[in-house]
């Protein structure tokens, strides 16, 4: 479960909606919002990235751990198909 101040700085910088395990964020912020994960917070291992496909998008998801406090945070993208 992500820190509740975590979330409260990504949906503030990032325009970030929480949801259960993480952030949903624009895809265009993803590389910005991954480094202040990491820079700025602590989440400095990457645990997995994978994606589904429907049929108008792909969801892209990323899981980063900060080991500090053993917390995972899932960053989610949905970027249309072209």
């Amino acid at each position: 479960m992500p820190a509740p101040e975590i979330v409260a700085s990504l949906e503030a910088r990032f325009s970030a909606t929480p949801y259960t395990l993480g952030v949903e964020i624009p895809a265009a912020s993803l590389l910005t919002a991954l480094r202040a994960l990491r820079d700025v917070h602590g989440y400095r291992y990457y645990v997995l990235g994978t994606g589904t496909e429907s049929a108008t998008s792909f969801e892209i998801t990323h899981a980063v751990r900060n080991l500090e406090s053993n917390d995972t945070l899932f960053v989610k993208v949905v970027v249309p198909k072209d």
